[in-house]
């Protein structure tokens, strides 16, 4: 890791992407693309179809799209040489995470000022995704699951702080603690099993300590 190589590159636009095992999942200019990157310096294209949205996670057998209507898009990539659009979820989500069958996205919605909420989502048939759980006032830019926890970076508002949520029971999630950072927050990343969080703050990397989930720092 102290001396990466160069060795392919697929030449398509792209404004995120998603990496399952060997698999890469992106969209450009209105298509889905499968990809297999099992040999990084020999990428190739499995499969492809019609979608307009960007890719933002995935799961073994589900990509997850944000659309440009502000629904969230659900690609059947079971077989990932023939990969097609299913499914929609319809509200506007500023961020998504997927593990398994299991979905968090932090929706969105604006009257005079901001809101949040979390949907855990059930992906097991990605055609009719379903939401099965929620926690309200949480949310943010972005959300990371490891481990039985969801982290969800908060918000460029102090109303909205990074915040570990328990999904063990994706029926019934609930908020563990949060705890705030010296500026706005936009992206988090965290490994369940260093103690260790991150989040992307206006003004730094914010390095959390989470050994006492209860009273992060």
């Amino acid at each position: 890791s102290t001396q990466p190589v160069f060795r392919n590159v697929i030449p398509y636009a792209v404004s995120d992407f998603a990496v399952f095992d060997t698999f890469l999942y992106f969209g450009s200019a209105g298509t889905f693309y499968a990809y297999s990157i099992a040999n990084a310096a020999s990428p190739y294209e499995l499969g492809q179809c019609v979608d307009s949205g960007y890719v933002v996670t995935a799961t073994r057998n589900v990509a997850v799209a944000k659309e440009p209507n502000d629904v969230m898009g659900f690609i059947d990539v079971s077989n990932p040489a023939a990969p097609r659009r299913v499914g929609s979820y319809p509200n506007y989500a500023l961020a998504v995470d997927a593990r398994g069958n299991i979905c968090c996205a932090a929706i969105y919605w604006s009257t005079f000022d901001d809101h949040f909420r979390v949907d855990v989502l059930d992906l097991s048939d990605p055609a009719n995704v379903r939401r099965i759980g929620s926690i309200d006032s949480v949310g943010g830019w972005d959300v990371h699951l490891s481990g039985p926890l969801a982290f969800v970076s908060g918000f460029q508002t102090s109303e909205y702080e990074f915040t570990m949520a328990d999904i063990q029971d994706s029926t019934h999630p609930h908020v563990i603690s949060s705890c705030a950072t010296p500026s706005n927050n936009y992206a988090v990343w965290a490994d369940w099993t260093s103690n260790w969080a991150y989040v992307a703050d206006m003004v730094g990397l914010a390095v959390l300590d989470v050994s006492n989930i209860n009273s992060p720092v």
